[in-house]
């Protein structure tokens, strides 16, 4: 009998099941997305302290040239932090979408160990991708600056923030050709962390405008998000229920809620993508029915 030809998943169904296992399992994926949140929040604070006293001790004086160099080591360091946390996290929700957890089995605790299991992988992914991105981000800034520095549209605040957004847009794009490396280290124990590199080259071969309309319809939300939160610690404050010491709190804490909320989704569309381009091809008509 002759095999069926491969049968590639549309973006309609990748987002219908990316957004209908989210719903499913919403609670699962808010619990799980509390330690890396946890993680997150912690590093903030304490970088934000040492930043601080730095800066208010002389060792670091951010008016001076010739400490260019070092601000800019710091906040690569700082930004990767932020990538490796967020890797891990995709790599707990890669375990859940692409695992079937017993039914004595902790489907949290399962996620997490798997993540643990591959973390020098992960860890690698992460630190790839986040310098791909910093200086994709800097070339981008360096370039559209020196193109438009005399422009008036440098002076709209609104014309500014989409001017240099397109690029990262792009650029996030670009990198989300490395976006199944990771659920390829969740799903196959075994691969090496070249071969689920070259593995997600080639699956994710005009992917591309998905991911990068998926993070701008992110992008949308997030802003929208970000708006409600601080709207809505404004009313706190006004009202006197946060002070000048909780408010930083507060906000820090909202604004890693909205992001790992934003976070997910994103996350299962990978993995779920990977999932659909294993899977046979009578397989993936099926699901595609199911919806």
């Amino acid at each position: 009998m002759d095999e069926m030809p491969a049968i590639k998943p549309g973006w309609n169904a990748v987002l219908t099941r990316t957004y209908s296992f989210y719903a499913q399992h919403f609670g699962a994926f808010l619990k799980m997305a509390f330690l890396p949140g946890l993680i997150a929040w912690l590093f903030r604070y304490a970088y934000s302290i040492a930043f601080r006293h730095a800066v208010l001790s002389g060792w670091l004086d951010r008016s001076s040239i010739s400490n260019l160099p070092l601000m800019a080591a710091l906040g690569l360091t700082e930004g990767g932090m932020y990538w490796i946390i967020s890797s891990f996290f995709f790599a707990a929700v890669a375990s859940r979408v692409l695992s079937e957890p017993a039914e004595d089995s902790n489907p949290l605790t399962d996620a997490f160990s798997a993540a643990r299991s591959r973390i020098r992988a992960v860890l690698k992914v992460a630190i790839l991708a986040w310098v791909l991105f910093y200086v994709g981000r800097t070339v981008s800034a360096i370039a559209l600056a020196e193109l438009l520095g005399r422009s008036s549209l440098m002076h709209n605040f609104w014309a500014a923030t989409i001017i240099f957004s397109i690029p990262l847009l792009l650029i996030a794009g670009l990198l989300s050709r490395l976006g199944l490396v990771i659920p390829a280290l969740m799903a196959q124990p075994g691969i090496a962390f070249s071969q689920a590199l070259k593995q997600s080259m080639a699956l994710t071969e005009g992917w591309e405008p998905y991911f990068m309309t998926f993070l701008a319809k992110s992008a949308v939300i997030g802003f929208l998000g970000y708006w409600g939160a601080n709207f809505l610690l404004g009313q706190l404050w006004f009202r006197g229920l946060l002070t000048r010491a909780t408010y930083p709190w507060a906000q820090t804490l909202l604004y890693i809620g909205i992001a790992t909320a934003l976070e997910s989704p994103l996350f299962i569309s990978f993995s779920v993508l990977y999932r659909d381009l294993q899977t046979p091809a009578e397989t993936v008509l099926t699901a595609s029915a199911i919806g």
